[in-house]
């Protein structure tokens, strides 16, 4: 995608005019892993700072190169275009929707988050699914699936833009829903930013993960932004039995389906 495209409307500053119709052909947020002619974000995380891997990147053959006001770079490259964002996670997030043309608005997307029953939620729906004859891809802790193809699994829920690669390929093998197992370090992490959900499930809520988190409450803050982040047009299925699930209730604007035995 050219350039001046692809930033359009979203990098509000003029860039150099020599870079204006270079051809970006993807983006990376990992070095180790960048191929000639893409964006590379300096993604800024708890541990690493991706502004100190960007003379890699560059050597990897990085042609634009995004860091955030308050990182520190080295010196620049006469042949690099460099972007100062304020949010690299932002600017990452709206890039990405707009260089793999936002698949998620194509392919009906369910989140499926809780501590317990997302992997047999999504089997079962997958199941339901293939049933009525329809094909369905799914993100999940085992593996994903993309129709009869199985990919394995490094992450419970895959990072942003190989998010989009996975929806992506869904569209091209002609899948109509994909079921995505939601993490809450992927929450946390911006791992499904940019996924406009077409519905969300929630499970339930136990003590779990609270070496990653600093309590429950905490714990449930993250599980919380899956359902923050529906539209008034999804829909929101809520286990009412867990006394979470009350409380997720006031915290979306999609349409609510409550389930529970009690």
């Amino acid at each position: 995608m050219q350039f001046n495209e692809l930033i359009k409307d979203i990098y509000p500053k003029k860039v150099p005019v020599q870079f204006e119709d270079i051809d970006i052909s993807g983006i990376s947020t990992d070095s180790r892993t960048l191929q000639p002619n893409e964006l590379f974000i300096a993604l800024k995380g708890p541990t690493l700072d991706g502004a100190n891997f960007i003379e890699q990147a560059i050597e990897k053959g990085a042609s634009v190169v995004v860091a955030g006001n308050d990182q520190e770079l080295r010196a620049e490259h006469p042949n690099i275009c460099y972007l100062r964002v304020p949010d690299t996670q932002e600017f990452l997030k709206m890039i990405a929707r707009r260089f793999f043309d936002n698949p998620s608005q194509k392919v009906k997307t369910v989140g499926i988050t809780g501590t317990n029953g997302k992997t047999t939620t999504s089997y079962l729906l997958e199941s339901i699914m293939r049933s009525s004859g329809q094909k369905a891809g799914v993100i999940g802790t085992v593996n994903y699936r993309i129709a009869d193809q199985v990919i394995p699994c490094k992450n419970t829920t895959p990072g942003l833009i190989d998010m989009q690669k996975y929806l992506v390929e869904m569209l091209k093998q002609n899948v109509r829903y994909c079921l995505i197992e939601v993490s809450s370090h992927a929450l946390n992490q911006g791992r499904v930013a940019g996924i406009d959900f077409d519905s969300a499930i929630f499970t339930n809520l136990t003590q779990d993960h609270l070496d990653y988190h600093r309590d429950m409450e905490d714990y449930f803050e993250a599980k919380s932004k899956l359902f923050r982040m529906l539209s008034d047009q999804s829909t929101a299925v809520i286990n009412l039995d867990d006394p979470y699930g009350g409380r997720l209730k006031d915290v979306t604007r999609a349409k609510v389906l409550t389930y529970g035995i009690k």
